[in-house]
């Protein structure tokens, strides 16, 4: 029994056995032994032989079922299949044969819990666990109403039963919970342990990794160094220069691949730290030009670069990972692209006072990279398009280790690429300011490069000036001291730092050029020690650390070591002579070469800042031309393909020429939607302009412009694609909303989220003149369409989801049919209807009858806005001449004013002019008005003083919206300023900074940037408890902020001017009127429908009201703000309801 019970054990502690055989094992083998103790207990005590024999089964048969389960690997089977015996025989044989509640079966079903919880996981643990509940629930209740069924246990059973079973269950549940802990001890012994392995090896492969770099840059740097030094001279032969430049261009070549290995081992290991630093942007982008400039110039290829003049001058961040990331996309963009050019855009976005998103795009004309490969594109050691690229060189690590970098550093990194025609990469860092000056407009310089051969000349001579270099290699030595020996500098060398202490306690150098990894003692050593030597001649002397160790973390521990400067290995003699150029005194140096004679000035291009997010749509989308145009809206047109060729709609062929061209007979035009290459060339145009693309497609389900849109897009990181779901006005409506957000600074997401709930808000519905053209374009069959022309039916076409359907048929002439249409539109949905803008989309219609149509529209409904807009030619094809459609918004919590993005001169809208001062009328009616010349007039809110009134109406969206906003802000001066003095003279500066930051807000909302930043400095100073302050500029603040009472006293009114004005000329209500208004707001209250209470409002607003009837509303109005439904009984019942 001990033999069996320690292999049992050694079984379960066995890390070679799968956790949860383990588990499921022990489980089941602890509740077997428990069962077994109470078989034997239920035959010494003279137990039921029912529930004897259900034990000795159980016994039995739950060994079988979990060796079969570990044999076949089918642990959740096997578990599954004890839990339905548990629960539907073992457990109600024990209970009703056991005495019920007055049996041990009680004690049991915890035990059951426990088990079931332990060897189920996920849903099949939940429902049985649930089956157990109802079971035990069904078990107790039949046991309640039916007690005859349980057989009885006497009182001396009774005790003895529920003994056993508690000792019986608490032991099992001990032994249970202390097998499971060993367990999980054991698993986490051995999860240390393997943490402990991976840390050692990834200490292991740093090391590795590390003395790797060190001990291959050394040859690296001796092969560089010695095959300049022969570049260098001017008698050898063209064959053996080209021989050396191979050279050269294969050390550079190796000495990437070393980095990019070194920088994917930290990378994987998590042992690539971000060290921030303060730089120059000006001087980083210098760098980064200088060093992929002259690969750009030796393929023929114009490299542009495009900086933003408001970028600070100065930031914070890691600039060597920064510099690493965009040279490897640069030299990217540069290797795969043949000719044309490679162009870098840099800009930045200001994120509060101290931090700035930085973009950089880098945009090339090369192969671009096909849809199917962008999602792979960051994949270590993976190359996209391998056939075409095998020549180019590489190892396909440099994108994945941006990527990673980039991530570290928590930005972002999109693609956009048309495959064969160029890609665009664009990151996104955020970066804090140091110096938020601006750095202008700024001019890189780019050292000359070609495959011409060049002939050295050194750029200065020292023959005064005398340097020690420190290197445990004496090819290092020989390298470097050959690199100087031009500039006439007097060079020592010392081969350890004991060496290097000796000879500085001798001599002083102007500079000491010193080696990291050394034996026996280190450069950081050596530095230390030559810094602190009493009476050292060398204490001061600017020391250059020489190391193999590249990274920004090397980087950070020479500077804190006190290293003036850094050199990497390779070390070029041009990187030699820059460094001893900044660190040699100037009286010793002798300038040989005028630094900038060397240097062309970068292709630069004057900085337009692109759009944030860029709205586009297509020819569908039914808004006038001039709106496009002026608000600058992308469109991308359809095609109608007739016999006489393929046509742009819009651009090639308008609705009119395509109606008379169908007219003719016997002819036939279809639509086609925009394909994906098209696509593809519209959305990296358009992203020339913007950072982010929305694209708004006319219903995906009636046409295929949504599915090829989605298509063309996944060649682009941030390009986003919406199906209107609509058509036509509609559509055009969803265009002009999404401007709107989009000129408000609204984040794509944001966007996106409020267009798909507009959605909803968009009726689409056209009436049909002649179905012949429905005919033609194979939408109706023939017979049909004699059927609807000879009982004179005009169907009215809707969209719902998406898709175009006949809602009903309106019977008549076509006038008569029009008429029907538009009051089985408008008549009964005034209150539905948002009356900012309604669009009004035909085909084929003349000037008298859109006349006559407008007519029927104002007659029955108030209208901010008509406009009559041509259909496109898309729509004349599928349509014909006298269809037009209503197209509104329905009411909602937002009305987007896009009334005031349409100018009223083009109500009637003539898409065929390209002169925009014409007016011309063509035969469908479509007429125009000369648009006035404003000349040098001002407008109103331009004459505002200390008020920039074109800022207020940007903030507020419209001037409609601003004169509002203005006239609440001069009505509350007087209620403010007190209540700002009142706080003031109390000597509360807690609620007189709250105050005044409120008055901060609204001064900034109109335009008054004066006194918004005045508000501010009180806000702060009140934060700060700054009483001195607050004491000095009081008064003069807010004498200015009463000083507007005078400013806008001529454009604003008060609200009795308002009351009186708007009583003047009002028909008086009479009571019958005033009844059915309360009638109308009682109903709506006891609904609880704010939308009707405001609605009986509004109406009752036309008419002129006595006082206390006023009084009464105004009451109404402040309780509706609340939703407070029962107040606002109250007050109807307190006034006497329908009898005031």
């Amino acid at each position: 029994m001990i033999k069996i019970i320690k292999r049992f054990t050694e079984f379960i502690r066995n890390p070679e056995v799968d956790f949860q055989v383990r588990l499921f094992s022990m489980i089941t083998a602890i509740g077997v032994s428990g069962v077994l103790i109470a078989f034997l207990g239920d035959i010494i005590f003279g137990e039921s032989i029912v529930e004897i024999v259900v034990l000795g089964i159980t016994i039995l048969i739950t060994p079988m079922i979990s060796a079969c389960a570990i044999k076949f690997n089918r642990l959740d089977l096997g578990a599954v299949i004890i839990a339905v015996l548990i629960i539907f025989f073992i457990l109600p044989v024990v209970f009703f044969f056991g005495g019920g509640m007055f049996g041990g079966a009680i004690i049991w079903i915890v035990f059951c819990y426990l088990y079931i919880g332990i060897i189920l996981k996920g849903v099949r643990r939940y429902v049985m666990l649930t089956l157990l509940t109802a079971a035990t629930v069904v078990e107790f209740r039949i046991a309640y109403i039916y007690p005859e069924y349980v057989h009885q246990h006497t009182t001396d059973m009774f005790y003895s039963d529920v003994a056993l079973s508690v000792i019986i269950l608490g032991l099992v549940s001990y032994i249970t919970v202390a097998f499971q802990n060993l367990l999980f001890i054991d698993e986490n012994k051995r999860a240390k342990a393997e943490a402990e392995k991976v840390e050692r090896m990834n200490r292991a492969q740093n090391r590795f990794f590390s003395n790797m770099s060190h001990e291959i840059r050394t040859p690296i740097n001796t092969i560089l160094g010695l095959n300049e030094i022969i570049l260098r001279q001017n008698d050898i032969s063209e064959e053996v220069a080209n021989d050396s430049r191979s050279i050269e261009g294969a050390g550079k070549m190796l000495l990437t691949i070393i980095n990019d290995i070194l920088d994917m081992s930290k990378l994987e290991s998590g042992n690539m730290d971000i060290v921030p630093v303060s730089y120059q942007i000006g001087d980083m982008l210098s760098e980064i030009v200088n060093m992929v400039w002259s690969r750009a110039e030796s393929k023929g290829l114009r490299f542009k670069i495009d900086v933003d003049p408001s970028t600070p001058t100065e930031l914070f961040g890691d600039e060597v990972r920064i510099k690493q990331i965009l040279i490897n996309i640069l030299t990217n963009a540069i290797k795969y692209t043949k000719e044309g050019l490679v162009k870098l855009y840099v800009e930045s976005d200001p994120m509060g006072d101290n931090e700035v998103i930085m973009t950089y795009a880098v945009t090339d004309t090369g192969i671009g990279i096909k849809k199917e490969a962008i999602p792979h594109l960051f994949d270590a050691f993976r190359r996209v398009d391998e056939e075409k690229n095998r020549n180019i060189e590489g190892t396909g690590l440099g994108l994945a280790i941006v990527k990673q970098l980039i991530d570290l550093m928590g930005g972002d990194i999109t693609v956009n690429s048309v495959y064969m025609q160029g890609t665009t990469f664009v990151v996104k860092l955020r970066q804090s300011i140091v110096n938020p000056q601006a750095v202008g407009n700024i001019v890189i310089g780019a050292k000359a490069a070609g495959n011409e051969r060049t002939y050295y000349q050194q750029s200065f001579e020292a023959p005064e000036a005398s340097i020690l270099i420190v290197d445990d290699n004496e090819l290092n030595l020989r390298v470097e001291s050959k690199l100087l020996a031009d500039t006439r500098i007097n060079v020592e060398t010392a081969l350890s730092g004991e060496e290097a202490l000796r000879l500085t306690l001798l001599k002083q150098y102007d500079v000491i050029l010193m080696d990291h990894l050394m034996p026996e003692m280190n450069g950081i050593e050596c530095l230390s020690l030559i810094r602190g030597q009493a009476g050292g001649l060398n204490n001061s002397t600017p020391v250059i650390v020489l190391t193999a160790n590249a990274g920004s973390q090397n980087q950070e521990l020479y500077r804190v070591a006190g290293f003036e400067g850094y050199l990497c290995k390779p070390v070029s003699g041009e990187q030699l002579e820059a460094m001893l150029l900044l660190h040699l005194p100037g009286d010793k140096v002798i300038r040989t070469r005028d630094p900038m004679q060397d240097d062309m000035t970068v292709e630069t291009e004057l900085f337009v800042r692109k759009a944030s997010v860029a709205i586009t749509t297509s020819s569908m989308c039914d808004i006038p031309t001039h709106v496009i145009r002026n608000l600058n809206i992308g469109v991308i047109p359809f095609k109608v393909c007739t016999d006489k060729g393929v046509f742009l709609d819009e651009q090639e062929i308008e609705a009119v020429e395509v109606t008379k061209y169908l007219a003719g007979g016997n002819r036939i035009a279809r639509t086609q939607s925009p394909d994906i290459i098209d696509l593809e060339q519209f959305f990296a145009n358009q992203l020339n302009k913007a950072r982010h693309v929305i694209h708004i497609t006319a219903a995906g389900n009636t046409l295929r412009e949504y599915g090829r849109a989605v298509q063309a897009a996944r060649a682009f990181g941030n390009v986003t694609i919406i199906d209107s779901g609509r058509l036509s006005g509609s559509m055009g409506m969803m265009v002009l909303a999404a401007y709107r957000m989009a000129q408000q600074n609204y984040e794509v997401g944001a966007i996106v989220e409020e267009l798909e709930a507009l959605k909803r808000r968009l009726p689409c519905t056209y009436i049909v003149g002649n179905t012949d053209f429905m005919t033609m374009a194979g939408h109706i069959n023939r017979n049909y369409n004699t059927i609807v022309k000879s009982f004179m039916l005009h169907p009215v076409l809707r969209l719902r989801e998406g898709k175009m359907e006949v809602g009903r048929f309106m019977f008549g002439s076509l006038k008569s049919a029009w008429k029907k249409y538009i009051d089985h539109t408008l008549k009964g949905h005034e209150h539905d209807i948002d009356t900012d803008l309604i669009i009004v989309a035909y085909v084929g219609i003349s000037g008298d009858d859109l006349e006559w149509i407008e007519k029927q529209i104002r007659s029955r409904i108030e209208i901010r806005k008509l406009v009559f807009q041509p259909a496109s030619a898309t729509t004349a094809v599928n349509c014909g001449p006298g269809t037009f459609g209503i197209l509104y918004m329905s009411r909602g919590v937002r009305s987007y004013n896009l009334s005031s993005l349409i100018p009223e001169q083009i109500e009637h809208s003539d898409d065929n002019e390209e002169d925009d001062d014409a007016a011309a009328s063509d035969e469908t009616g479509r007429h125009t008005q000369e648009l006035p010349v404003n000349g040098n007039r001002l407008e109103w809110y331009e004459l505002l003083e200390d008020i920039d009134g074109r800022e207020g109406i940007k903030n507020c969206g419209s001037e409609e919206a601003y004169r509002p906003v203005l006239e609440i802000f001069f009505e509350s001066i007087d209620e403010k300023s007190k209540e700002i003095r009142d706080f003031y003279e109390a000597g509360d500066y807690e609620n007189y900074g709250i105050r005044v930051h409120g008055l901060k807000s609204s001064a900034r909302i109109i335009g008054a940037a004066k006194l918004g930043d005045e508000a501010q400095s009180l806000e702060t100073a009140a934060k700060e408890a700054d009483e001195e302050y607050i004491r000095q500029n009081h008064e003069a603040f807010l004498s200015h902020y009463l000083s507007y009472k005078r400013v806008l006293a001529g454009v604003c009114r008060t609200a009795a001017d308002k009351k009186d004005d708007g009583s003047k000329d009002k028909p008086l209500a009479d009571p019958v009127i005033i009844e059915g208004m309360f009638d109308a707001v009682r109903t709506a209250s006891e609904e609880m429908d704010i939308t009707g209470i405001e609605e009986a409002l509004a109406e009752i607003e036309g008419y002129a009201l006595p006082e206390d009837v006023q009084d009464v509303i105004g009451r109404i109005k402040s309780f509706s703000e609340t939703f407070d439904y029962e107040g606002i009984l109250t007050i109807i019942k307190e006034a006497g309801g329908s009898d005031l």
